[in-house]
C-alpha cells in the first residue's frame, strides 16, 4: 500500500500493511464506482467522479481501474493527503490490464490489503481491506 510520505513523494508499505491503530467509527461512508477502463475522455470522467466524493467519504472502491487511472490518483494532493492506497503489484491488483483498487482513509485503522481468488473464468479477484484486528472488513469485485 502506499501513502504520501509527508514530502510529496508515496512510500510502500511491505505487504501492503498498515500502521493505523485504534477504534473504527461508529459509522462509515463507503461509496463503489464501476469507473469504466475505456480511454475515451478517462481524464475528464476520472476529475468529475473524485468531484462527487462527499468530502467526509472513508473509503472508496473503485472497479475497471486501469493503471493510468490509478496512477493519475496517486498523484492528486487531495488523495495523497486522506487516503491509503493499495499498489499495483501482484499483492494488490486484481487483473492484468485493469482491475479494482480501494481508497482508504489514512484515519481509520487498517490492518491489511488481500486478495481473494473467486471461481471465474475472467480471473476476477476480491480485494479486502481488514480493519480494527480483522473485525471488519470491506470488500470490492468486478
Amino acid at each position: 500500500a502506499g501513502e504520501d510520505g509527508g514530502e510529496g513523494e508515496w512510500q510502500d508499505r511491505k505487504e501492503c500493511e498498515s500502521k493505523e491503530e485504534g477504534e473504527l467509527p461508529d459509522s462509515l461512508l463507503v461509496v463503489s464506482y464501476n469507473i469504466w477502463f475505456s480511454k475515451a475522455h478517462w481524464e475528464a470522467r476520472l476529475m468529475a467522479l473524485v468531484g462527487l466524493w462527499p468530502p467526509n467519504t472513508d473509503i472508496v472502491c473503485l472497479q475497471e481501474v486501469t493503471p493510468r487511472v490509478l496512477f493519475k490518483l496517486q498523484g492528486m494532493q487531495e488523495v495523497r493527503n486522506r487516503f491509503v492506497i493499495p499498489d499495483v503489484s501482484e499483492v494488490c491488483w486484481t487483473v492484468g490490464n485493469y482491475g479494482t483498487t480501494m481508497l482508504v482513509a489514512k484515519h481509520l485503522p487498517l490492518d491489511t490489503f488481500r486478495l481473494v481468488d473467486m471461481p471465474s473464468r475472467m480471473g476476477r479477484r476480491l480485494l479486502v481491506a481488514e480493519f480494527a484486528k480483522g473485525r471488519f472488513a470491506v470488500g470490492t469485485v468486478h
